[in-house]
């Protein structure tokens, strides 16, 4: 009888349907299953990138550190301290948007492995790797003048009049472009690559002008919001998704490739497509 309870209870948990379906994401070729190809000499190779990387930013701050000794310092030990914590931030930060500047930028489109394409977003992928930092990319986006500079420098197209959180994830800023007035939420994503087979895709990720994306959503390789749209909070955009202008979306929905949305319309919660 003791187990009687339990019995139940395990059968509520194992029958319970979500309430909205599962997506099928078969019928999204970018979100195929990715062909693992990786081996001991690419994370080898990642990890040298990234520490010659490393090696580069602390010599270009240390240069920038002497270049700075104009700024004197004085008797007292907490204004040196003071002034050692400035120099070394201007002379880290300017160091961050030369190298930033300096890398090349990938093209958009569907690039083999081994290609010079994807070898440049390798490379720039391990530089997100430093600037990801929690401390670093707090610093740098929680400012309204460090955050576009420096992403600027990196290759996105951003305005200085928007509002993201300091708390939103940017992949490829290269392939990221977000109009005036646009309102970024809480832990928001942007990738603009994806795998197809064997391949890498990269594409670019738009946002129009005065939209407002809510906090937890994720807009992917090659998703599209147009002007004047409201994304709930959590909703997906999957790859190659298009949203026309002045559309709101309900929070939790996913849209995804070849959804026909009307421009001016409004979309329930949890709705997929």
């Amino acid at each position: 009888m003791m187990g009687a309870p339990r019995t139940r209870m395990f059968l509520v948990l194992t029958s319970f349907k979500p309430r909205y379906p599962i997506i099928n994401t078969t019928r999204i070729p970018q979100m195929a299953q990715v062909k693992r190809n990786y081996d001991a000499k690419s994370l080898i190779l990642a990890e040298v990138i990234y520490w010659v990387l490393w090696i580069v930013l602390l010599a270009l701050t240390a240069g920038g550190m002497k270049l700075l000794q104009f700024i004197h310092t004085g008797p007292y030990p907490f204004v040196n301290g003071v002034l050692l914590v400035i120099k070394f931030g201007i002379s880290f930060y300017i160091s961050l948007l030369i190298v930033a500047w300096s890398l090349p930028k990938p093209k958009a489109g569907i690039h083999k492995t081994g290609s010079p394409e994807v070898k440049k977003w390798f490379i720039n992928f391990q530089f997100a790797k430093i600037w990801n930092i929690p401390f670093i990319k707090h610093i740098l986006f929680s400012s309204f003048v460090l955050r576009p500079i420096f992403l600027r420098a990196c290759g996105a197209k951003i305005p200085f009049d928007m509002a993201p959180s300091a708390f939103m994830r940017i992949n490829d800023p290269f392939m990221i472009e977000i109009g005036k007035g646009a309102v970024i939420g809480l832990d928001c994503m942007f990738a603009g690559h994806t795998f197809v087979g064997d391949k890498l895709a990269l594409m670019k990720v738009r946002v129009g002008e005065n939209c407002t994306i809510g906090a937890y959503s994720s807009l992917t390789a090659g998703a599209t919001v147009g002007n004047n749209v409201v994304l709930g909070r959590g909703c997906t955009l999957y790859p190659l998704s298009k949203i026309p202008d002045n559309v709101k979306v309900g929070h939790s929905c996913h849209i995804s490739q070849g959804t026909k949305i009307e421009p001016g319309s409004t979309i329930e919660p949890y709705t997929q497509t």
